[in-house]
């Protein structure tokens, strides 16, 4: 059974810099009905709000370093931004399809482990950037549909049985360069939109 935790950054502020991808509306509204099915049998969950659903390409400094990563994110931000101008003009869009919805210990995720095609290009972000501690990439692709604010969720052996997800397909053609400055991306503000080169 899974060691759930209350996180308690939640809400608190933060300054992370992320790759991330956003949501069409209709996927958006796809994403609000899950929530709406989870909240009904559920208690004590956080709901992730609308405005700050999104799908974590990579991490390029985490929110552990504190305003550290500011610092590091001056030192580098040059170098970094011409390496994904590089990625992106090279990089085909990625194709997904979120269709299983997941308990982990801090978070209800709607996620897919087929990810192949975003693998590769974390990988070649990682490569190309040389960012530092990433010597491994996410494995899964997800988004965050709550964090616990009690656990309530313990209760069920489980959770994701409780409901059932239809497939969301998504397709990742721009990634966003993003600070985060409350978690978890709560309020974030957007500093560089790349477009992936397009299929030929």
């Amino acid at each position: 059974m899974l060691n759930y935790r209350v996180d308690p950054m939640w809400g608190q502020p933060c300054s992370a810099y992320h790759l991330q991808y956003r949501f069409s509306d209709a996927a958006l509204r796809q994403i609000s009905v899950i929530q709406d099915k989870l909240e009904n049998v559920v208690g004590g969950l956080r709901r992730v709000p609308q405005s700050a659903i999104h799908l974590t390409v990579i991490t390029l400094l985490h929110s552990q370093l504190g305003f550290e990563a500011d610092e590091m994110w001056l030192q580098n931000r040059e170098r970094w931004t011409h390496g994904l101008l590089q990625v992106s003009a090279s990089a085909q869009p990625v194709s997904l399809r979120l269709d299983t919805v997941k308990a982990f210990d801090t978070a209800i995720v709607l996620m897919t482990a087929n990810c192949a095609g975003l693998q590769t290009l974390r990988q070649t972000i990682v490569e190309e950037l040389a960012l530092p501690g990433a010597a491994s990439v996410p494995h899964i692709a997800h988004t965050s549909l709550f964090r616990y604010e009690t656990l309530d969720i313990a209760e069920h052996q489980h959770p994701e049985s409780l409901i059932s997800a239809s497939a969301l397909d998504i397709q990742i053609s721009e990634v966003l360069l993003v600070r985060e400055t409350r978690y978890p991306s709560l309020e974030s503000e957007i500093l560089g939109r790349f477009r992936l080169a397009p299929r030929r």
